[in-house]
């Protein structure tokens, strides 16, 4: 997933949605997520209920999984399967099309806000939801402006998330990951960029969607779930908390190894040099214990 540049103030939600189940992720407002669908249900969804209206919202509501621990779910009758009960609804960035080697599509998804599933109103040709928004409401976010606790939690949070980010950047910088670690460091430094002018209400979805893969999925549910901003924003502490200390822990353990490999590596090389000397003197032993390249070469 990746971050939105915007954040939107508020969002007034239609009293029904069409869904799409969301296997092996989880969605949060803010984030920009990338889907592949190919199922005859996902395909009816994007020709009968998008395609018609471009400015169509969609919810994505994750599937319940073995290990996850809420109970707190909708099950479908049609090819049974559980889902939780809240979802993110998001609009259409991108929506591409392919024939072969049979008719799929691919949607680039905005998440917007949070939403709670009342019940199913349509199972076939694709899921529909009646639908209560939980966040991102106008009177909600006129409110929370004026709120001294949450102003106080976002000056605690916006304190820790920097601390995190002075932990988790050398190793960004370095390379590690590959191109997805070359995004993350992206999406840390937009975060950095906007942290002083995002709304106290967004920060959770902001802190999650740019430190997307530090989160466990059972993480990224408990925000998803967590209709109070206030308490929301405490969640992300916590898990800030514990990310933290993960990263020194780690950064201690990774100091350690780099000591104990330069001291290995300048032992090596002493005693290259000692039996380079010794060969050129024309005292050269046969290998032995102490010759590393000899041991190799055996």
């Amino acid at each position: 997933t990746e971050q939105m540049d915007i954040i939107p103030e508020f969002i007034e939600l239609p009293g029904s949605l069409p869904i799409l189940p969301l296997r092996n992720k989880v969605f949060l407002p803010l984030s920009v997520i990338r889907v592949a669908l190919a199922s005859t249900q996902s395909i009816a969804l994007v020709e009968k209920a998008l395609l018609p209206n471009s400015e169509q919202l969609i919810g994505v509501v994750p599937v319940k999984e073995k290990s996850d621990t809420s109970a707190d779910t909708i099950s479908t009758t049609e090819r049974p399967f559980h889902m939780h009960s809240y979802g993110v609804a998001a609009t259409i960035l991108q929506l591409s099309r392919t024939e072969l080697p049979r008719r799929s599509y691919t949607l680039l998804l905005e998440g917007k806000c949070r939403f709670k599933v009342r019940d199913l109103c349509r199972e076939t040709p694709y899921l529909e939801a009646n639908v209560l928004q939980v966040d991102m409401l106008r009177e909600v976010v006129v409110s929370l402006a004026a709120d001294a606790e949450i102003n106080q939690l976002a000056r605690s949070f916006k304190d820790r998330v920097l601390k995190l980010i002075k932990l988790v950047e050398p190793a960004m910088s370095s390379g590690e990951g590959g191109p997805a670690g070359a995004g993350r460091v992206k999406a840390v430094g937009r975060l950095k960029a906007i942290l002083d002018r995002a709304p106290p209400h967004s920060l959770a979805d902001l802190f999650s969607s740019s430190f997307e893969p530090m989160l466990t999925r059972e993480h990224k549910l408990q925000l998803l779930n967590t209709e109070c901003s206030k308490k929301r924003l405490a969640v992300a502490i916590s898990i800030i908390d514990q990310s933290m200390q993960r990263a020194e822990v780690s950064k201690d353990i990774n100091q350690k190894v780099d000591a104990t490999l330069s001291k290995s590596q300048r032992e090596f090389l002493l005693r290259q040099q000692l039996k380079a000397i010794k060969d050129e003197l024309g005292e050269g032993d046969a290998p032995g214990e102490d010759d590393e390249v000899g041991k190799l070469e055996k």
